[in-house]
């Protein structure tokens, strides 16, 4: 009787972790210990086993990190992209006259500064690509006169050769 009722006695987790412990540390290894006890991650509320909870907080979308400019803010992993994107002000960002040839890249908070001191190089930039895109446009318009001519010309000769021969071709 005493056996059965023993709390030093050795047993094996009811979970089937594997793990072997005295009776009266059931509880605690059932609550605290075994990897197979079901947890709820504290950011996302997903539940799931302690073994997979390590695995789970390197993914877990609402787990907050912090930025990786430095910042100061710290973020869940899915709205990161979105801090990067919009509000950190240590990203790192072409200037909005890349397109146009600015090689300039900076901290979003430098960029102010950078457009207010670079008007006149901005200005030339915009100068340049309007005439560019003039000249494209010139070049289409040359291409598409010299089409059309060719186009007449080769109308005149399918007229002819229907006089000469019939419609039939």
């Amino acid at each position: 009787p005493h056996l059965e009722s023993c709390d030093r006695m050795h047993t094996v987790c009811l979970m089937r972790c594997g793990a072997e412990f005295e009776k009266r540390f059931q509880q605690k290894h059932r609550d605290e210990d075994c990897p197979k006890r079901q947890v709820i991650c504290q950011f996302c509320e997903l539940s799931m086993l302690a073994e997979t909870e390590s695995e789970h907080s390197d993914a877990c979308p609402k787990f907050p990190v912090p930025c990786p400019n430095k910042c100061s803010k710290e973020v869940t992993r899915e709205t990161l992209q979105e801090h990067l994107d919009s509000d950190c002000l240590q990203q790192s960002q072409p200037c909005p006259f890349a397109n146009y040839g600015c090689a300039h890249t900076g901290k979003k908070q430098e960029l102010a500064a950078h457009l207010k001191e670079n008007q006149i190089t901005h200005m030339e930039l915009l100068c340049v690509a309007v005439k560019r895109s003039e000249e494209a446009r010139n070049e289409k318009e040359r291409l598409a006169a010299e089409l059309t001519k060719k186009l007449a010309g080769i109308e005149r000769r399918i007229a002819c050769l229907e006089k000469l021969y019939g419609p039939q071709l």
